[in-house]
């Protein structure tokens, strides 16, 4: 699984403003594949994560809507591998 960390923002930090590649969480290119939404599905429902905000620009909204439109087929490929109960 992989680590995920937990961010707070407090009043005058500038870490949204600096963007993701300074905290962290800049684009993954494992989640340009199928695979790699696989495992951020998997990662999710694991972590009882049950909402995500996509934050970003084009690029961003483009990969949340693709998660969004696979969500269901990933979750009956995790449930069908045996990687999840039903």
């Amino acid at each position: 699984m992989t680590q995920l960390s937990h961010i707070t923002v407090q009043p005058g930090c500038d870490g949204v403003v600096q963007g993701g590649t300074v905290i962290g969480s800049a684009r993954c290119k494992d989640f340009r594949t199928r695979e790699g939404r696989l495992k951020a599905a998997y990662n999710l429902v694991q972590n009882n994560i049950t909402s995500l905000v996509c934050i970003g620009g084009d690029g961003s909204l483009t990969g949340a809507n693709l998660f969004r439109q696979e969500w269901l087929s990933l979750l009956e490929e995790l449930v069908k591998t045996g990687m999840l109960l039903q």
